[in-house]
């Protein structure tokens, strides 16, 4: 078991005139997830050029917190919510602490 911090990044575009619905989903997530165990940090970032594009950056105590996280009971229903309102799939990326 990785005790070893971890920092994830995902980057993901609305499609055009569904930006603010996505927002709001992206905040009732990350409100949720970071209450996950092991979560040390869920921000939901906004691209200052382009208000279709968003970014979470998580820092999990662990890649092991990290991957409960991604089997929440709670996932697949946001995932389904969000689904229509993407212009493309999400882009992730986990990053370990130096």
């Amino acid at each position: 078991m990785s005790t070893e911090k971890v920092t994830v990044f995902a980057k993901i575009k609305a499609k055009q005139g569904r930006q603010e619905e996505l927002k709001a989903l992206l905040l009732e997530m990350a409100s949720k997830s970071s209450q996950d165990p092991g979560c040390l940090e869920y921000e939901v970032l906004r691209d200052k050029d382009d208000d279709t594009v968003f970014m979470f950056r998580e820092v999990w105590e662990s890649q092991t917190d990290a991957d409960k996280h991604v089997t929440m009971p709670y996932l697949p229903a946001f995932r389904e919510r969000r689904a229509p309102m993407l212009a493309q799939d999400l882009e992730v990326s986990t990053w370990k602490t130096l």
